[in-house]
């Protein structure tokens, strides 16, 4: 079979896998804790979505890529949420569930009118423990309008975290404009901090904006003892990572180290 042939033949694969994925609702959740780097107290989980274990879907961003090309984003995040909140029906939970979203996705009606106060109520979680984690790396073009659907969400009491902060296109403009109760630190920027000055002064420089805000700070990605503790000493509160803990299908507060044993080291 001529090379072009068996692209897009390939590509017409995944998208029937695609949509067999979203009428099938075959998508599943994992959760990643956030930790507070100041005494390792878990402050909540990250749910990430996933695609069938084994399929050449399973990578979350190969799934956001064909639901973006195919118009089905909207969709696709809906399912990403109920498989994070279904987790949460029959269990008692109490700490922050951060709920990945794309700012091209939330201001769509069909989107955010399936989470009222009572959709939250069904899957037992209390919308003040929801913290809606919105990318940065997605232009938002429309402010007001963004806020105006923000807003459907906080009155409710869910908080907002501003993700990628430092990856992104509208930096302290968008700090500026949502006012979000998190940042999370894009893992480029703590990825080997500990041997770049330049890396550092910026995340120093979040942290004084952070504190002056009255803004919580999350670094993403932490890999190595060597950038936990340089985070750390940057003054950096919240933490998340491969180092602190894996994600897993489930909510366990285990971790391989403690925080304090790692930050000892």
């Amino acid at each position: 079979m001529p090379k072009g042939y068996e692209i897009l033949f390939e590509d017409l694969e995944q998208t029937a896998l695609f949509h067999e994925i979203l009428s099938k609702k075959l998508v599943s959740s994992v959760f990643q804790a956030i930790f507070e780097l100041a005494g390792g107290n878990v402050l909540g989980y990250e749910a990430l979505g996933r695609g069938p274990c084994g399929s050449s879907l399973h990578s979350p961003l190969a799934l956001l890529r064909l639901a973006e090309k195919n118009n089905k984003s909207p969709e696709l995040n809906l399912l990403f949420w109920q498989a994070a909140l279904e987790k949460i029906t029959n269990i008692h939970f109490d700490q922050y569930l951060f709920l990945n979203i794309d700012p091209q996705v939330i201001g769509l009606p069909h989107f955010h009118e399936q989470f009222t106060r009572e959709t939250f109520q069904h899957y037992n979680i209390s919308p003040r423990l929801i913290v809606l984690e919105i990318s940065e790396r997605t232009v938002i073009e429309d402010y007001p309008r963004f806020r105006q659907v923000l807003t459907s969400f906080t009155d409710q009491g869910c908080l907002i975290a501003l993700d990628d902060v430092g990856a992104g296109y509208s930096g302290l403009k968008t700090i500026s404009e949502l006012k979000p109760d998190y940042l999370k630190i894009d893992m480029d920027l703590v990825r080997n901090i500990d041997r770049d000055q330049y890396k550092q002064s910026m995340v120093k420089a979040l942290v004084d904006i952070s504190l002056s805000l009255k803004i919580k700070l999350i670094a993403e990605g932490i890999e190595t003892t060597e950038e936990l503790q340089t985070i750390s000493a940057l003054g950096v509160q919240y933490g998340q990572g491969f180092l602190l803990h894996k994600p897993q299908s489930d909510f366990s507060t285990k971790i391989d180290l403690t925080y304090e044993k790692l930050i000892k080291n």
